[in-house]
């Protein structure tokens, strides 16, 4: 909680245009580092060709930090 959700990255390799970016993924991301819970992050990728790629989903759990006591 309240550390900021920094994308890993990611890409895709096509059998005639070869690597695709990651800049050309389209990304629905609903996480929200304000609360704990699972979210997921959702990736889709299209050909220049226009073929769709399958959809790939991510988990992204926000946990809550160890509170530390000293006595």
């Amino acid at each position: 909680v309240g550390w900021p959700y920094v994308e890993d990255s990611a890409y895709a390799i096509d059998n005639v245009d070869d690597t695709i970016p990651f800049s050309e993924f389209n990304v629905e991301n609903n996480v929200d580092t304000a609360n704990p819970g699972s979210y997921t992050v959702k990736y889709g990728v299209s050909d220049k060709a226009g073929n769709p790629a399958l959809p790939v989903v991510r988990t992204v759990n926000v946990i809550e930090p160890k509170k530390i006591i000293l006595k």
